[in-house]
C-alpha cells in the first residue's frame, strides 16, 4: 500500500509541477488510498517496519507533494496536509520513544552507540540530510526547491516529536532542536561554533524551531540554571549568529522568539542588537517595530526602563552616528 500511495503522489507532483490540474479520478483515488493506507498504518503490529517504509518510501514524495501545494487553497492541499500529518503519526509513534532519546543522546555526544539498535532512526536523518544536500533519488522537482520545501518542514517536523509520545522530556527534545541546526548546518556547540552568516531560509527554520521550543515550553529557565545553562548557552550561539547575518525580516523575527524564550539571551549583546534594530535603514519593517515593542514591554514588566534607555543611549554613542531618526514610528506609539 505504500509503495502505491508512493506512486500516486509522485504523480501528482508532477501534475503540479507542469501546471497540469489534477483529474477528479486522481484526488479521488488519491484520497482513497490515503484513507486505506492511514487504517493500515495505525493497526501495523509492527511499527519500526513502519518507520522503515515512511523513510523509503513516503517522506521525500510526501515532502514534495506538500512544498508545491502549500500555496494552493485548494481540496489538493488539504490532501497533501493530511499525507504529511499520516507521515508524522508513522515517524513518532510512541515505540519509537525510546529510539530516539537513544539516538539523540548519542548523536549529542551524551550517550553510548548502538548503531544496529537506532538504524532505523539513523535512516530518517540520513534521508532528511540527502535532500538538504541534493543528494535524493527521487528528481521530480528541481533541488533548490526540494531544499527549501524540506527546510520549511523542519519546524513542522520538530513540532511533530514535541507534542507526539516520542518526548520524553525537554532535554530531549532540545537536543532534537541542536541536531536540526546542524542538519542545516548551524553548529551550536562549543567544539564546532557556527561562524557563517544564514539566509533568510535558514533564518526562516531557526525562526520556526524557536517559536515552536516556546510555544511548547521546553526551555526551563530555572532548571536549566540548575543543569550548567547549556540550552541557554545554545541559545545565545543563535544570536551571535543572528548579529552576523544580513539584515532581513527573518532576522528580527528570530530575535523576537529569543526574547520570548528568555531576555536574558540577548543581555550580554543588547547594544549591538538595539543597534541593529534603531540606528539602520531597515528600522521601518513592521517585524522591527513589533520587536521593538516587545522589548520594551519586557522590561517595563521586569521594572528594568532605566536599564533599557541606558542601554539604548550607549547604542546610539557606539554607532557615532551623525543624525538619528529615532524610534520606529509604531514604537512611539507605545
Amino acid at each position: 500500500m505504500a509503495g502505491l500511495l508512493s506512486a500516486l503522489v509522485q504523480i501528482a507532483v508532477r501534475h503540479v509541477n507542469t501546471g497540469r490540474k489534477l483529474s477528479t479520478e486522481l484526488v479521488e483515488l488519491l484520497e482513497k488510498v490515503i484513507h486505506i493506507y492511514k487504517g493500515s498504518q495505525r493497526a501495523h503490529p509492527n511499527q519500526k517496519q513502519v518507520l522503515q517504509m515512511v523513510t523509503s518510501k513516503l517522506l521525500v514524495p510526501a515532502i514534495m507533494f506538500w512544498g508545491c501545494t502549500r500555496t494552493d487553497k485548494s481540496d489538493i492541499q488539504h490532501l497533501a496536509k493530511t499525507l504529511i500529518n499520516i507521515i508524522q503519526n508513522g515517524i513518532f509513534d510512541k515505540d519509537h520513544q525510546v529510539s530516539f532519546t537513544m539516538y539523540l543522546s548519542t548523536v549529542c555526544g551524551e550517550g553510548e552507540s548502538m548503531a544496529f539498535y537506532l538504524k532505523t532512526i539513523e535512516n530518517l536523518f540520513s534521508t532528511i540530510s540527502s535532500i538538504l544536500d541534493g543528494k535524493y533519488s527521487l528528481k521530480l522537482t528541481s533541488d533548490r526547491s526540494m531544499k527549501l520545501f524540506t527546510l520549511a518542514y523542519l519546524p513542522y517536523f520538530f513540532n511533530g516529536f514535541i507534542h507526539h509520545k516520542c518526548n520524553s522530556d525537554n532535554i530531549t527534545a532540545h537536543r532534537l532542536f541542536l541536531y536540526i541546526c546542524s542538519l542545516i548546518g548551524v553548529k551550536l556547540d562549543d567544539s564546532d561554533p557556527c561562524e557563517q552568516a544564514l539566509d533568510p531560509a535558514l533564518l526562516g527554520v531557526i525562526t520556526g524551531l524557536l517559536r515552536m521550543a516556546h510555544e511548547a515550553d521546553i526551555y526551563h529557565v530555572a532548571n536549566d540554571n540548575a543543569a550548567g545553562g547549556q540550552q541557554l548557552q545554545a541559545y545565545r550561539t543563535v544570536l551571535d549568529v543572528i548579529l552576523r547575518s544580513d539584515r532581513c525580516p527573518a532576522v528580527y523575527s528570530c530575535l523576537q522568539q529569543l526574547l520570548y524564550l528568555n531576555h536574558m539571551i540577548l543581555e550580554p549583546r543588547i547594544t549591538e542588537v538595539l543597534a541593529l534594530c534603531l540606528l539602520n535603514p531597515a528600522q521601518q519593517c513592521d517585524v522591527a517595530d513589533k520587536f521593538l515593542t516587545e522589548l520594551i514591554t519586557t522590561y517595563g514588566k521586569l521594572r528594568q526602563v532605566p536599564k533599557w534607555i541606558e542601554k539604548v543611549l550607549v547604542s546610539v554613542e557606539q554607532s557615532k552616528l551623525t543624525s538619528w531618526p529615532g524610534f520606529p514610528t509604531f514604537f512611539c506609539q507605545r
